[in-house]
């Protein structure tokens, strides 16, 4: 099977099966090596259609809508969250916000309570962040 060819096989199982599959998991089914499987992996991703992740890979789409559904669920309740946890962060304190749905609250709350340290492993925490930051100047 030609690279391009796998490559595109390799989208459809992961559009079919909307899930994680691994390097190894592909590289069998396709009987090419791991090290081929992960060129192929590289360049989807440089393409836009997927994101690695630790020895595998996924469809973009299915971790953007997976984790839009998750911040949606229960949206006014993790708003509420979010308000609440604001109000204990004071001007100069340093604080880590994981990439849950819920700690994604925190993020549009912030941005009136002064100079923060905010760590973060969530890009969507972090656009959130800079939109809050922006709309009040405390950059």
């Amino acid at each position: 099977m030609d690279p391009e060819h796998r490559r595109q096989q390799i989208l459809a199982q992961l559009r079919a099966l909307q899930m994680e599959l691994s390097v190894e998991e592909l590289a069998k089914k396709f009987q090419v090596s791991a090290l081929t499987i992960r060129r192929d992996l590289e360049q989807l991703e440089a393409a836009g259609a997927i994101l690695r992740t630790h020895g595998g890979s996924v469809l973009r789409s299915t971790v953007e809508s997976v984790y839009h559904r998750r911040v949606a669920l229960n949206f006014e309740l993790k708003q509420a969250i979010g308000r609440a946890a604001a109000k204990e962060v004071k001007s100069g304190d340093a604080i880590l916000i994981n990439d849950g749905s819920t700690p994604f609250h925190l993020a549009p709350h912030l941005g009136n309570v002064g100079k923060i340290y905010v760590y973060t492993n969530s890009l969507a925490v972090i656009s959130e962040l800079s939109a809050s930051f922006h709309k009040y100047d405390n950059v």
